[in-house]
Parts: C-alpha cells; structure tokens; sequence
C-alpha cells in the first residue's frame, strides 16, 4: 500500500483535485505557476497559510531548480516527476534561504514548512 498525496488546485473558475496515493497525507488548495514569469516570481511577495500551496507546473519534465530568496516564509517543496511520481522532498527550507535546491521533475508544489513531512519519493500523483 503506497502513502497518499492529495492536492485540491484552485485553477481559474474551478477547483482540480489531484491524488496522490492512498490514504491521504496532504492536501492543500493551491495556485498554479505555469509562465515563466509567473514561475519565476514563485512565493516572492505571497504569504501562504496552513492548507495553501504554490504548484509550479513546467511543459516537460527537467532539471528544476528552487531557491527560497526574497521569501518570507519557511517551506516544504515536494519535486514531481512527470510520471506524476513524487521524486524528491525538500523540507524546512528556511525564508530568504539562496542555496539552490534541484531534482528532475515537471511540477514543484511549495507548501508551508512541515506541511509534507508525511510526503515521501514514490508516491503516485492523479491528475496533475
């Protein structure tokens, strides 16, 4: 039995529900980054509360890396590969923090530190 990732997506009009897994370890609503611009920017100049997230989405799977500079807050960053396949976890990266911090992957959900300390590498998304 695998462990289980859900994400509830506030996607323009309506909400997404993507599923990683069962049974469920988080679930967060979250905004969706999928310019460039808007990737760029990331969480610089937002806040996110418990139960938000930032879900980075990328054309294709490749080399992506985050850093945490110019934001406020500490946060988990969960890297999904394009199998929808969690790959990596970053946690606690702390505010403001410059290290570069890269794994293969398409899509990076940023939620509040400690927010995914359930979440593990293996883990299977649905519907990203």
């Amino acid at each position: 039995m695998r462990a289980a990732l859900t994400f509830l997506l506030l996607a323009g009009c309506g909400d997404d529900i993507v599923a990683i897994g069962d049974p469920v370890v988080l679930e967060v609503s979250v905004r969706r980054a999928e310019t460039a611009a808007a990737r760029m920017e990331g969480l610089r100049g937002k806040t996110l509360d418990s139960g938000e997230g930032l879900l980075i989405a990328f054309p294709v799977e490749d080399e992506l890396c985050i850093t945490n500079a110019g934001v406020t807050q500490s946060i988990d960053a969960v890297f999904i590969d394009a199998t929808a396949t969690v790959a990596q976890v970053e946690r606690a990266i702390p505010a403001g923090d410059d290290t570069i911090r890269c794994a293969t992957a398409q899509w990076i959900l940023e939620v509040l530190a400690d927010e995914a300390r359930e979440v593990d590498a293996g883990m299977l998304a649905d519907g990203l």
